[in-house]
């Protein structure tokens, strides 16, 4: 095992680094997709509505 991982040149600790990280990547993007379908549900997302008048002037045929 040492002697194929000093043969790549790679450092031993690297390969567990990496698998940490992307471990860490995967859950961060897992939480963030979790907090947006929670945000679509439970977020308030309804229109403010309010009354818009326009004066209209109709010029007769």
């Amino acid at each position: 095992m040492v002697l194929a991982t000093v043969m790549r040149g790679q450092p031993e600790g690297t390969n567990r680094l990496m698998k940490y990280l992307l471990r860490l990547i995967f859950i961060l993007v897992l939480l963030a997709v979790i907090a947006v379908v929670a945000f679509a549900y439970v977020g308030d997302m309804s229109p403010q509505r309010a009354p818009v008048s326009t004066p209209l002037q109709l010029e007769p045929q």
